[in-house]
């Protein structure tokens, strides 16, 4: 199964989305401005449902 991602906005690392979901539930639901901190540089940036992607 295919893990729901997001990629930083400050360093590029892309690490899997906390909540994971299939495809069909993501297509549902609505996420806008979605804080989301880095494990990687720790900076916390906003999210929206376009910055999300299967991999």
């Amino acid at each position: 199964m295919p893990l729901l991602m997001v990629k930083c906005k400050n360093c590029g690392f892309e690490y899997p989305f906390a909540t994971q979901m299939n495809a069909e539930t993501l297509k549902t639901i609505r996420l806008d401005n979605s804080k989301e901190n880095c494990p990687e540089c720790k900076r916390i940036s906003a999210y929206n449902k376009a910055d999300y992607f299967f991999k």
